[in-house]
């Protein structure tokens, strides 16, 4: 299963991230974090994090790859 977890850079984004892989350690994982935002507090292991404005398809679309 893959997971895609937007606002990864922000408080409940780094804890959902922890806990997802924690209970979760065989689920693929990306955490979308906004290009005016900053990268997640917490680096978890396992997480791919993608800097994305959803706002804009060229940024939607790298989400998706």
């Amino acid at each position: 299963m893959r997971l895609l977890v937007t606002g990864a850079g922000g408080f409940v984004g780094t804890h959902l991230l922890e806990l997802l892989r924690r209970e979760e350690p065989q689920t693929r994982v990306h955490g979308v974090v906004s290009p005016r935002g900053s990268l997640p507090r917490v680096a978890a292991k396992g997480v791919r994090f993608v800097e994305a404005d959803l706002d804009d398809p060229e940024g939607a679309a790298a989400v998706g790859e």
